[in-house]
């Protein structure tokens, strides 16, 4: 008997000990938190090398070009996956629930790095993705429309190298937040997503 309940402890230590691998919510929350400043980074070097590539000084005013790229990052790529790497956890996923709306509900088929993935493929599926797949792509715009007046011969100080461009990635991220929460408020969010289902559907893609 001695022997049995010793097995029964050791069963129960077992099962203490599996259910040990369990993440707390503050160890979630902190992993999300350490991934999404990841892709921060990331995404800055790679807004960094882009703009080498489309003409930034490439021996002068690294700093300036390096925070560039850090502000890009930090009105797209981070608050995606900051947002969808937290909201996408085990077990949950965010489903478009009607016109303009939208709900963290259960669903095992959803992953954080499908979802993530997703949006910056140009094939988000739900209005979440949606929301963030427009702030990224009109923030990166709006930048590359503000390096338009850098060239210009108008010798003025906010001519210089980034400082249109901030201010056009500033300015397509506000038209962006501003642009999606009208076209809910009107019931006009299916603009984006039939621009969304046309592009696809060419690349042979669907969105739900």
């Amino acid at each position: 008997r001695g022997g049995g309940g010793g097995g029964g402890g050791g069963g129960g230590g077992g099962g203490g000990g599996g259910g040990g691998f369990r993440r707390g919510p503050f160890e979630r929350h902190l992993t999300h938190i350490i991934a999404s400043l990841i892709v921060h980074v990331v995404w800055t070097f790679v807004v960094y090398i882009i703009s080498f590539l489309f003409g930034a000084p490439l021996t002068t005013n690294l700093t300036r070009t390096f925070l560039f790229g850090s502000i890009a990052s930090s009105l797209s790529a981070f608050p995606t996956a900051l947002f969808l790497l937290d909201a996408y956890e085990v077990g949950e996923g965010v489903e478009d629930v009607g016109e303009g709306e939208f709900d963290i509900v259960d669903s095992n088929e959803i992953s954080p790095h499908t979802s993530f993935t997703r949006v910056f493929a140009s094939s988000p599926r739900t209005n979440v993705e949606v929301f963030f797949w427009f702030v990224s792509l009109t923030t990166h715009i709006g930048a590359w429309i503000g390096a338009v007046f850098i060239p210009l011969d108008m010798d003025r100080d906010w001519q210089v190298w980034p400082i249109t461009c901030v201010y056009g990635a500033f300015g397509g991220f506000l038209f962006s937040v501003i642009m999606f929460f009208a076209l809910s408020a009107c019931g006009m969010l299916g603009v984006l997503r039939v621009g969304l289902r046309t592009n696809n559907s060419v690349r042979g893609l669907k969105i739900d």
